[in-house]
């Protein structure tokens, strides 16, 4: 038996739903054409609000922001390159740490920029400071320990130290004395007293000979422990 389709009448409000439900879907997609028409500037999407992410967003070419990047956590498998003199700006006690090698740098206080888990600083080259550089343990070098100026070396808890401010003397700081528990060696000459045109003087000289004297007058000890003084040009044995 054939059925006739033909003549079926729709229900007037079901032809007026479905109406209703096209032009809906045809405004729909004229929004979506006029919504991907404002988002596009060239070849760009452009987002005029705020995009939250709840998952993952996995980026295989570049990510370029004009303004802040602000995120709980960034991993990325190539570089971030910082232009136009901005910064990474680190909320808290985080910082900048280098996985592969368990080290980096934070900041805890206001005080100090801190190496991340007790890792050495190192570099090739100089490191400057334009104030004091304070240690805890000891400063070691395998070169020199140089100081330009006039400063030197000093002992803050005794007051003293070691300092030049000419070409001729190694001085000490606050009159300190030199001790040795063994020996202090010259090869040269001892003066003693005040400075001058005539300074006391001890002089040691390689033949063993031994001359004490301040002015015109010389006393002189040689090697074999006989001393005397000499008077223009004279050798006076009883005058010491």
């Amino acid at each position: 038996m054939k059925e006739d389709f033909a003549n079926t009448t729709l229900d007037p409000s079901i032809t007026a739903a479905i109406n209703q439900i096209y032009q809906a879907d045809i405004e729909a997609i004229r929004n979506l054409s006029s919504f991907a028409a404002t988002l596009m500037s060239g070849n760009q999407v452009v987002i005029p609000a705020n995009v939250i992410i709840q998952g993952n967003l996995t980026i295989s070419g570049n990510l370029s922001t004009t303004g802040t990047t602000t995120s709980v956590g960034i991993t990325t498998a190539n570089d971030i390159n910082i232009n136009k003199d901005q910064w990474i700006r680190v909320h808290g006690q985080g910082g900048i740490f280098w996985q592969d090698y368990g080290g980096g740098w934070n900041m805890v206080d206001t005080t100090y920029i801190r190496a991340y888990n007790n890792v050495t600083i190192y570099t090739p080259k100089n490191i400057y400071a334009a104030g004091s550089i304070t240690a805890d343990g000891s400063v070691i070098t395998g070169s020199w320990f140089r100081t330009e100026g006039d400063g030197g070396i000093v002992f803050d808890k005794h007051g003293g130290g070691w300092y030049m401010t000419d070409n001729t003397w190694l001085r000490t700081v606050g009159d300190k004395g030199i001790y040795s528990p063994t020996q202090i060696r010259t090869d040269g000459t001892v003066e003693l007293g005040q400075t001058g045109n005539n300074p006391a003087r001890i002089i040691f000289n390689n033949g063993g000979n031994i001359k004490a004297g301040s002015g015109g007058g010389v006393a002189t000890c040689d090697g074999n422990g006989a001393c005397g003084r000499l008077n223009n040009g004279g050798w006076n044995s009883n005058a010491v």
